[in-house]
């Protein structure tokens, strides 16, 4: 069924025909106005090109295959498996049949890449812009003098090359009709060609911090086409940390910034982005340059997994306790919550090791870090000090009553024997209890009051929890 044409695709059909003349005629003036009128040199236009004119390998090699068959088969498939290689930058045209609109059978890969999309299958009438509008009438021009003609001309601005360079080659059906052509399409684009060996990412946005070129290296990191992330906006692909000074890429400019890259696969990748910035045409682009630290900061992870893990019970150790009590006073100070630490030492732990042995005191301590770990909140932690002390640290418990009512939990959890391999060994333990604000000024004072508290329920007898008050007088459960 004939494509019904609107108002504008029958001006466009005119224009076509307009052009086609002009360029038959050897006259120059329509290409002219109309590439002039969009900010672009008018192209350059080279009727039955020598090698030497065609100037870049893969477009001599095409101009050799299209004398080697210029009769053309019945399938476009046909025709693309025989080019091969060249495939990639070559488009394979079909005209219609009023010799005005045609319809791309084939859109090289290494072509698409410039223009972000694929145009296989759509018409030139229904591509906007005006190159394909004086592609069409080259087409038309190349099928009425059935010779072989080199273009040279300026992209759509936003198409991020200096020129295009195409040979278009007339294919004939067995009467010499032609009604499809070969065009072959080199981009004249040396810094693209360094942006795709580089082996980092390379991405570069548009004023409207549009995703206009991605490089090989950053396709790969997302897991996606990179025609798939042209055209994105950054925020789709970029997950900035979240700062105060540094709202807008501008603002990022000439530093490195750690960030996170959205996949194609839903997933993230830790990203170190480095933002530049620069010109074309006098369009500003801000071009970030993408490197992959996943492993980097796996590797920092275990570090940190290393350095504040008790290698003993495999629970955080002192370092970790601190640090994290540090974050949780400046919390509580900012929302008027509570932290309460707890420290917990086994009662008669010295007669257990010289039962036992330290093999067997280090599987009683093993065996109470495993008993204990399951009481635990996300948002709390529980580290080992040192030897056979224990502490619980309690982020926003609801007051000294909630910091005790844990305590009575973890003398709870203690009841029962440990289960060894060769032994059942009874435990019994002390616990001290101090509770943010009220028990302390500073987080350090925090643990010392804790720890008095301990050592008074020791002093009671043990197998207790004693909270700190200050004096002598200790509240004891």
């Amino acid at each position: 069924m004939p494509r019904r044409m609107t108002s504008d695709q029958n001006d466009r059909r005119r224009e076509v025909r307009r052009l086609a003349a002009e360029i038959l005629a050897g006259r120059r003036r329509g290409v002219d106005a109309l590439f002039a009128a969009v900010g672009s040199r008018p192209p350059l236009l080279l009727w039955e090109p020598t090698p030497a004119q065609l100037h870049y390998p893969p477009l001599v090699e095409l101009e050799r295959f299209w004398r080697s068959r210029r009769a053309w088969p019945a399938a476009v498939a046909e025709i693309v498996a025989a080019l091969g290689a060249l495939a990639e930058r070559t488009m394979v045209v079909d005209a219609q049949p009023d010799r005005c609109d045609f319809v791309y059978r084939h859109y090289g890969r290494q072509i698409a890449r410039h223009y972000g999309h694929d145009l296989t299958g759509r018409h030139t009438l229904d591509v906007p812009g005006h190159v394909p509008l004086f592609a069409a009438a080259v087409y038309r021009a190349v099928i009425r003098r059935k010779a072989p003609i080199l273009t040279e001309h300026e992209p759509p601005r936003e198409v991020l090359v200096r020129h295009w360079r195409r040979v278009i080659l007339p294919l004939a059906d067995d009467r010499g009709a032609v009604s499809r052509m070969l065009v072959g399409s080199m981009p004249e684009d040396p810094i693209r060609d360094i942006v795709d060996a580089v082996v980092d990412g390379v991405v570069v946005l548009d004023e409207a911090l549009t995703v206009r070129i991605v490089n090989p290296a950053a396709a790969r990191m997302a897991r996606a086409e990179a025609h798939h992330l042209q055209g994105q906006h950054l925020e789709d692909l970029i997950i900035w940390p979240a700062t105060r000074d540094a709202t807008e890429p501008a603002d990022r400019v000439g530093r490195v910034v750690e960030a996170e890259l959205r996949r194609a696969d839903a997933t993230k990748l830790a990203v170190e982005v480095s933002v530049g910035t620069t010109a074309h045409h006098g369009q500003r682009l801000t071009v970030l340059v993408i490197r992959d630290i996943a492993e980097r900061k796996a590797t920092e992870q275990a570090i940190r997994e290393l350095i504040y893990r008790d290698e003993l019970t495999g629970i955080p150790n002192r370092r970790r306790f601190e640090e994290r009590l540090e974050e949780a006073v400046v919390q509580a100070e900012r929302s008027g919550g509570h932290v309460a630490v707890l420290l917990l030492d086994l009662d008669g732990f010295k007669a257990i090791n010289d039962r036992l042995g330290h093999t067997g005191g280090d599987a009683v301590l093993r065996g109470l870090a495993e008993r204990l770990r399951p009481i635990v909140r996300r948002s709390d932690l529980l580290a080992r000090l040192g030897g056979d002390e224990f502490a619980f640290l309690l982020v926003g418990v609801e007051g000294p009553h909630g910091a005790e009512a844990f305590a009575a939990r973890i003398l709870a959890r203690l009841a029962a024997p440990l289960q060894l391999q060769d032994a059942s060994v009874p435990v019994a333990a002390s616990v001290g209890i101090a509770v943010w604000p009220g028990d302390a000024t500073t987080p350090e004072e925090l643990v010392r009051h804790a720890d008095e508290a301990l050592y008074a329920a020791k002093r009671a007898g043990g197998g207790r929890f004693q909270r700190y008050t200050p004096g002598e007088q200790l509240a004891s459960a």
